[in-house]
């Protein structure tokens, strides 16, 4: 027990203690940004000695954005991740965010401009839709993507 409540560092980010939150599909956003309910949720977390919250996952892709989950892939949605930060910061807790590019996993109502993707063609379990194998332009694009947000991110 003495262990889980010991600093380490990821990096030069020190976290005050190793209890750790995972991303979780919370489905609090309004419009891709932190509502003031995920606000909320968060901040209960650090205020109760979380030392590290994993918020995400965060969206990269317009084409197939979740409204109701974080989003990442305009600078409009950098304020409230900035107050997010900073309020989780205010209990010595730190935050990290993850990225994500639906691929398989996106629903038909999120993909009408953009099939969901994968590195290869198959029928996804989850949404029953069939992927469109990545080409180089596709995986290139994608990686534009996750390079821009995670510019945002760290900002």
């Amino acid at each position: 027990m003495d262990l889980l409540l010991t600093p380490y560092n990821i990096g030069n980010c020190r976290i005050e203690n190793r209890v750790v939150m995972t991303a979780a599909s919370l489905c609090r956003a309004q419009e891709g940004c932190v509502s003031r309910e995920l606000l909320r949720f968060y901040e209960e977390r650090a205020r109760g000695g979380v030392g590290l919250i994993i918020a995400g996952g965060a969206g990269i892709v317009p084409e197939q954005s979740n409204p109701k989950e974080l989003q990442i892939w305009n600078d409009r949605f950098c304020p409230g991740l900035r107050k997010l930060t900073e309020t989780i910061h205010k209990y010595k807790s730190r935050i990290f965010l993850q990225l994500l590019h639906p691929g398989a996993y996106v629903f038909p109502a999120q993909s009408e401009t953009l099939p969901p993707m994968a590195p290869s063609s198959y029928q996804s379990g989850l949404t029953r839709q069939t992927t469109h194998a990545m080409n180089e332009a596709d995986i290139s694009r994608t990686i534009r993507q996750f390079a821009a947000a995670a510019e945002r991110a760290k900002r």
